[in-house]
């Protein structure tokens, strides 16, 4: 589908959501309150987002000198993946990769700066990859919005889940974790081991923490470790991503 297909389809369904929602609780006047929420959502997530989300991170642009040497790796490799430019921001939170997909073909990716420290040159170009075949595959708005509406609601996020593990399911979220793995492996020419070890390491780093920053979920290229019974489901688990790529699991 089409990304401005995709963008006027979520709008006109948030935006009916939200008001037979607002008409069931209030009626008229919540009609027009949940239609004025909508709007507000709306820009958020267009002209606000990145910055709330920058801000929530506390991450900062690297331009110029780069001492992680990874701007000359996605600009080599960017355009294999139509991806046109590439912002990278590092953060000392700990938190997964993260990736937020923008609509003109460019790419913001968050990285860990002790994350960064562990990884080796070729476990880095690996990584690249992976981050630009996940910013090309995710779902640009859907995430967008399901990501920013749950980090508003992650006080409640034991409530919410179900919801969100059904959307998510119902728009195959995770189908476009396992294709971004495969399409990674292909463009890289790596061996499956290969990408199945970086695969492991990332996700058992203790810079691997999303607690600490709730609805990363839906940015993070990673899954939950120990995932909980409310936790989102449709992120595919770290040994079912390792036997996608190798056909069996690394294990601890």
């Amino acid at each position: 589908m089409k990304t401005l297909t995709q963008v006027w389809l979520i709008c006109a369904a948030s935006c009916f959501i939200f008001l037979i929602l607002g008409f069931q609780v209030a009626g008229r006047a919540g009609l027009l309150a949940a239609f004025l929420l909508c709007l507000v959502l709306l820009y958020l997530i267009f002209h606000k987002g990145l910055k709330l989300f920058i801000n929530r991170t506390s991450a900062k642009e690297i331009v110029g000198i780069d001492p992680y040497e990874l701007t000359g790796l996605f600009k080599q490799y960017a355009l294999a993946y139509g991806i046109r430019k590439v912002r990278f921001f590092v953060t000392d939170k700990p938190t997964p990769p993260l990736v937020w997909p923008e609509f003109s073909n460019q790419l913001v990716v968050f990285l860990n700066s002790q994350t960064l420290e562990q990884l080796n040159p070729a476990e880095k170009k690996l990584l690249v990859h992976m981050l630009l075949s996940h910013g090309f595959l995710h779902s640009k708005l859907t995430r967008k919005t399901l990501g920013l509406i749950y980090i508003s609601l992650s006080p409640l996020d034991k409530v919410f889940a179900p919801l969100f593990n059904a959307v998510a399911y119902t728009l195959g979220l995770s189908k476009e974790i396992y294709k971004a793995d495969l399409k990674a492996l292909s463009v890289s020419q790596a061996q499956n081991f290969e990408f199945g070890l970086l695969l492991h390491k990332l996700h058992h780093l203790q810079t691997h923490n999303d607690k600490i920053f709730e609805g990363t979920y839906f940015f993070s290229i990673l899954s939950k470790v120990n995932p909980k019974l409310y936790n989102l489901k449709f992120h595919p688990n770290v040994t079912n991503r390792e036997k996608n790529l190798l056909g069996y699991a690394v294990g601890v």
